[in-house]
């Protein structure tokens, strides 16, 4: 019957291991990062091409330039269609997805190895069958990403992103906002929280927003809010994600719910760099 007993917990107890293993395994390679010199070529990327590092403090700065550090170490790039990924891009890349977990204490997208880059928008890997005829949908896309990984991005909109840092649009944002919201087992809108308070009022407002958005679009009336955010919680998520980071004054005035959520969530507030680009 013991024996019966343990063949049962096995499993079980393996799943309760992954999360300390995990974590075990990501502060001895944290440590690793740390004790390196950064490559100068970081902070001279990052001042010239990525608006938000200059409205970071030197602490901010610090963090984020070695967890780009450990990013590039333990994630994978490819090209795709024999597209030439520099470092400059992979440094950019980087950024981006860091500057989301800049102040958040945990493995940095743990299930995450490989990361494709495009020139141009690709077609989507699940390929929809055109109920009219025998052949897949051809549907464009400029950025995609899997439960425990792939993201798959199009360089051509990710430099577009990078160049203007108050449309509200970010593909790498929404991107490794999903790789967030996967975190705690499923794509549903909901990364993993820090209390069951936090998670009641993230249920709450989340969910007025997102029956609001998509009353809107159901009654044809205009949104703040890019309508595909209606499409499921998940690219709710994402799609407020980009609008938080990039429209953070306008996101706070029309949302103040969902804005102190973020700020709760991140750590971080955006509405320091919400101002003149112009110069940038």
């Amino acid at each position: 019957m013991i024996s019966i007993l343990i063949i049962f917990l096995l499993p079980l107890l393996a799943l309760f291991s992954i999360g300390p293993i995990k974590m075990f395994l990501f502060k001895r390679r944290w440590k690793k990062i740390k004790a390196e010199p950064l490559p100068d070529q970081y902070s001279r990327i990052l001042i010239s091409n990525f608006y938000p590092f200059q409205f970071l403090t030197s602490a901010e700065k610090e963090q984020l330039l070695y967890k780009i550090h450990y990013f590039l170490r333990h994630k994978y790039f490819h090209g795709l269609q024999n597209f030439t990924i520099t470092d400059e891009m992979k440094i950019l890349i980087a950024a981006q997805a860091c500057l989301l977990i800049l102040n958040i204490d945990r493995e940095i997208y743990p299930s995450l190895v490989n990361i494709y880059i495009s020139s141009s928008a690709f077609i989507e890997k699940d390929k929809i069958i055109n109920i009219y005829s025998p052949t897949p949908f051809r549907v464009e896309r400029v950025g995609e990403s899997w439960k425990d990984g792939p993201v798959v991005l199009a360089w051509s909109s990710v430099k577009e992103g990078l160049q203007n840092w108050q449309d509200g649009h970010n593909v790498v944002l929404h991107e490794f906002a999903h790789q967030l919201d996967a975190l705690n087992g499923d794509l549903n809108g909901t990364p993993g929280l820090s209390s069951r308070n936090h998670f009641h009022k993230w249920k709450m407002f989340m969910t007025k927003d997102f029956l609001e958005l998509r009353e809107k679009v159901k009654t044809h009336h205009q949104s703040d809010i890019d309508i595909y955010g209606a499409k499921n919680p998940a690219e709710f998520f994402a799609i407020t994600v980009e609008y938080f980071f990039e429209k953070s004054k306008l996101f706070k005035q029309k949302h103040p719910e969902i804005f102190a959520l973020y700020l709760d969530y991140f750590k971080i507030d955006p509405t320091r760099w919400s101002r003149n680009l112009l110069n940038f």
